[in-house]
């Protein structure tokens, strides 16, 4: 067992259940893989489809907060989504919070609204008074600053943490140059899966992509768990 606990956040990318008997039974996801993988008897998926950053970064911070972490037997391991998608905490019961998606509400007593959970559904009035009042370049620039404070707190606690990239979107002209900088910082972090730069680019360009033509499929997310499992194994004995 390389990590008694393993932690996961990050959009429908990286959201699963967080059964260790169904990541053994019947892996089918990136983290049950991983799970398997690393021996783990704690999996803890807090991700949610259509996340962005600030529901990625806040429930990695409040679960760590709320739960005894071990830093030795813990690895945390996140996706970055796109920087223009926004996430607004609220009330566990709110109506328009994902009460049935995020399973993890109740113990950390918040919930969230997500504007690609609204794309879905056709609901925008969120997203278009969100653009109006608070502007899409600042909405870029708070995502950069969580991503900021979400990778230097789990340094302040000493947790081994990695993280893959759905997209190439972070590369687009309207990231801030600070951030880009920052990341450049990180890239012993990032997990690369055959080169590829992103999970997206990997499932389509190895055509490792189910149905709905966006995800990986099972053995596109099994080759990704291999090579985070590899990546992990490296450091690890690197730094034994």
């Amino acid at each position: 067992m390389l990590y008694q606990k393993l932690i996961i956040a990050g959009c429908s990318f990286s959201a699963c259940s967080s059964s260790v008997e169904e990541a053994n039974l019947n892996p089918c996801h990136w983290p049950q893989f991983l799970c398997k993988m690393l021996g783990s008897t704690q999996l803890v998926n807090l991700g949610i489809s259509g996340a962005g950053v600030q529901s990625t970064s806040n429930n990695l911070i409040n679960f760590c907060e709320h739960d005894y972490i071990d830093p030795a037997q813990t690895l945390v391991v996140f996706n970055i989504s796109q920087l223009h998608r926004w996430d607004l905490m609220c009330t566990t019961n709110h109506p328009d919070s994902l009460s049935t998606v995020f399973s993890w509400n109740t113990i950390l007593n918040h919930n969230w609204i997500l504007s690609e959970q609204f794309k879905m559904h056709n609901k925008s009035h969120y997203m278009h008074q969100l653009a109006m009042n608070m502007g899409v370049d600042q909405q870029i620039k708070l995502n950069c600053l969580s991503l900021i404070g979400l990778m230097s707190y789990l340094e302040q606690k000493g947790l081994q943490y990695y993280f893959v990239m759905l997209d190439d979107s972070l590369h687009d002209k309207d990231t801030p140059e600070f951030f880009k900088k920052f990341l450049s910082t990180k890239l012993d972090h990032l997990v690369t899966v055959q080169n590829f730069y992103s999970l997206k680019e990997f499932a389509r360009s190895t055509r490792n992509i189910c149905n709905d033509n966006f995800h990986p499929d099972a053995q596109g997310y099994k080759i990704i768990a291999e090579h985070m499992f590899e990546r992990i194994t490296q450091s690890k004995q690197s730094n034994s």
